[in-house]
């Protein structure tokens, strides 16, 4: 897979104390009684009339801190502590392939899949929140980040316990879809008459033609297929749910999110394929931010449109987290 990108923002940061006097932290155990509990926080406002509205923070692909810390950034630490000034609790938790990234043996990942990367651990998740009498269990929300919000409507169909899904550059596309794009976006950047460029078309050709052969394949054949990177039973496997079923035929309240500058996953092939999906649908809401990247952070500067960008700094805007919090008090409401 020499030359290939499949951007999936493993680079993890420390985490950080709070210092904002009007909220507070808690550690908490995602999952205490499994066989991979996972450390998270839980922030609450200082001062509050219980129970209080609640979101669980979902990542995106690869392994992940609590934070989601990608680069310089920090997003979920942003999102935790903006929320919570405005009277919203807010659960984030390290990601199973973060704390356990060691643990799982080469058979075992010949059959891993999203449930046991990312689904399983989000349910857990909701249910730590049930269980705390100072969150209001009809006002529990899901916020998924890039991947996380590809996988939201597969959590809230196995836990209906959800008041509302917040999809944050998410797409109802298939992930090798998107990986394909990202991979073609990087042979721009190339000159078409190098040898480079034509070694790497040829691969992205090669693994596009195995991931349509995908759907051909049983799920024990997948096993034994990688595509652009990833195993094929992990690929296939997340294609048998049938996402788009869900969100046509559910009616849990939607906020689909997305940054214009976004460059991993499209305006045109993702976000207006939910539009487009969800058009007559009342309970769904978009929201396309003209300035903003893929991890909703406004960068003007040297490197904008690349993954420089995400090297220098910056926190989620602020009329991002606006939006959330009206559309939660509305749903809510």
């Amino acid at each position: 897979m020499h030359g290939l990108l499949f951007i999936s923002l493993m680079f993890l940061l420390p985490l950080s104390s709070c210092s904002d006097q009007s909220i507070q932290e808690e550690e908490v155990i995602i999952g205490e009684d499994s066989d991979y509990p996972l450390e998270g926080t839980l922030t609450l406002p200082s001062a509050h009339q219980e129970p209080i509205p609640a979101v669980v923070l979902v990542h995106g692909s690869g392994p992940s801190d609590r934070d989601q810390s990608v680069y310089s950034y920090t997003i979920f630490k942003d999102l935790a502590q903006a929320l919570t000034t405005q009277g919203i609790a807010v659960l984030r938790y390290d990601k199973r392939t973060y704390t356990y990234q060691d643990s799982f043996t080469e058979e075992d990942l010949l059959t891993f899949t999203v449930y046991e990367e990312t689904i399983e651990d989000a349910v857990r998740a909701i249910e730590h929140l049930l269980n705390d009498s100072r969150i209001d269990n009809e006002k529990i929300f899901l916020i998924g980040h890039s991947q996380g919000g590809m996988l939201a409507p597969r959590i809230y169909d196995i836990s209906e316990n959800l008041a509302g899904l917040i999809i944050m550059a998410g797409s109802p596309r298939p992930l090798w879809e998107i990986i394909y794009d990202q991979n073609l976006d990087v042979l721009e950047d190339l000159d078409p008459d190098s040898a480079l460029y034509e070694t790497n078309h040829q691969q992205i050709i090669k693994e596009y033609e195995k991931a349509q052969q995908l759907a051909d394949l049983t799920l024990e054949e997948s096993m034994h297929e990688t595509i652009f990177g990833l195993p094929g039973y992990y690929l296939k496997e997340m294609e048998s749910f049938d996402t788009e079923e869900v969100l046509r035929e559910q009616s849990m309240p939607l906020l689909i999110l997305q940054g214009e500058k976004d460059f991993q996953v499209s305006v045109e092939k993702d976000f207006e394929a939910y539009q487009a999906l969800l058009t007559d649908y009342d309970h769904a809401h978009f929201i396309l931010y003209p300035d903003l990247n893929h991890f909703f952070i406004n960068y003007q500067g040297e490197g904008k449109g690349t993954i420089e960008e995400y090297h220098q700094g910056g926190h989620v805007e602020d009329i991002v987290i606006d939006d959330i919090v009206n559309w939660i008090n509305q749903t809510s409401n």
